[in-house]
């Protein structure tokens, strides 16, 4: 029904949801092992502070299965809601007030937070007054190799197959139709 090429969290995430989905023939190719490129290297924020509507609408959409891992996938995705602090010189502050009143139009739970404020959420904060202070309490990190593998994990058990150390080389087409992946 599909293959997927990646097996970072965007491609294991894919798999996982296209079985959710009722796909019932789904190959996921990874070149290395899973979590091996960017995911791998991610400082795995869980963040919804972006500087457009679609980022930030996907961004949210997300953030309830950090909250619910367990329940929506299966484990632990080793996600701690910290909250992210955002910071910008005052000339910026109008660059942040119309990021923020994307947030607010999507649902995020942000506002601004004065430098006073800011220095009590976190009293390791150094601002300066008149620096433009954005704050998702929500908002933190997680694993980005346990998402990875929770993710994976969660798709193989619904069929999914994982397929490591195989390169995708070439889509096979048929006029316009994809037929098939050629691989290592």
């Amino acid at each position: 029904d599909a293959v997927v090429i990646g097996g970072g969290v965007n491609g294991t995430s894919v798999a996982f949801h296209l079985a959710k989905a009722g796909l019932t023939d789904v190959v996921l190719l990874e070149r290395w092992h899973l979590a091996a490129g960017a995911t791998g290297k991610s400082g795995a924020l869980v963040r919804m502070h972006y500087t457009n509507e679609p980022e930030t609408r996907l961004a949210y959409e997300s953030l309830p299965y950090f909250q619910h891992w367990d329940d929506m996938v299966g484990g632990d995705c080793g996600f701690e809601p910290v909250g992210t602090m955002i910071f910008a010189p005052a000339a910026h502050r109008a660059k942040m007030e119309a990021i923020l009143d994307i947030q607010r139009n999507v649902g995020v739970n942000s506002r601004m937070v004065t430098p006073e404020e800011a220095k009590e959420i976190d009293p390791a904060v150094h601002a300066d007054e008149g620096d433009s202070i954005a704050y998702e309490p929500e908002s933190g990190y997680a694993d980005g190799h346990a998402t990875t593998f929770g993710f994976a994990k969660a798709a193989q058990s619904m069929g999914v197959t994982v397929m490591e150390y195989t390169r995708a080389m070439r889509v096979l087409t048929e006029g316009d139709r994809v037929v098939g992946i050629e691989t290592s």
